[in-house]
């Protein structure tokens, strides 16, 4: 059975690094299954914080990768990354994710999949996932924000429980959750999450 499928991935190529290969590998390997896949991701700026002058000045951008639908959005970056600047891109990726997801990616798709961290591209995904009336499955790659508590990214008491909240509304709100390691789901089970979600 052919799927559409709408996959959020804040990072993607041309940006370099795991996270961006494992989105461009998975979405690739969706379309030579014969499904048709459209990605929502940031424009390029990773590591940098910088966006190349072919992106400046758009809010989002669609171009063809691969067969692959690859649906950009605008970012606010920065070269310094403090707390109140990652806030910034993290969110204003959400809602932009959300906004073209609803807006610029037309038709029924089948399937929402989301890859997190960050935990905001689950937010998008669960938004898109009840505005398209589609199963969303979420894919923790790492427990946030356990993992960014853990690396001084995140401090305030009060963004670790509402992230913890935002955490916990993804993982009720999936049909599915993917896990990458089996530590992650030991985890997720002493929490309370079902196997069979898993």
């Amino acid at each position: 059975m052919t799927m559409r499928i709408l996959y959020l991935s804040q990072y993607f190529p041309p940006e370099v690094g795991a996270t961006q290969t494992r989105a461009y590998e998975m979405a690739r390997n969706l379309v030579r299954l014969g499904h048709q896949v459209t990605v929502l991701a940031e424009v390029p700026n990773h590591p940098t914080g910088i966006i190349p002058p072919a992106y400046r000045g758009k809010l989002y951008d669609r171009a063809a990768m691969d067969g692959i639908d690859v649906l950009r959005v605008w970012v606010k970056t920065a070269p310094q990354k403090t707390f109140a600047t990652r806030m910034f891109f993290y969110l204003t990726y959400m809602v932009n994710a959300a906004l073209a997801g609803s807006l610029l990616a037309p038709g029924r798709f089948d399937l929402v999949y989301a890859s997190s961290p960050p935990l905001f591209v689950g937010a998008a995904a669960l938004v898109l996932s009840r505005l398209r009336r589609a199963p969303m499955v979420f894919e923790v790659r790492d427990l946030w924000p356990e993992s960014a508590v853990q690396l001084g990214e995140l401090n305030s008491a009060r963004a670790i429980r509402l992230a913890t909240r935002l955490e916990e509304a993804c993982y009720r709100g999936a049909r599915h959750i993917v896990v990458v390691t089996e530590g992650i789901r030991q985890q997720l089970l002493e929490r309370g999450y079902p196997a069979e979600k898993m």
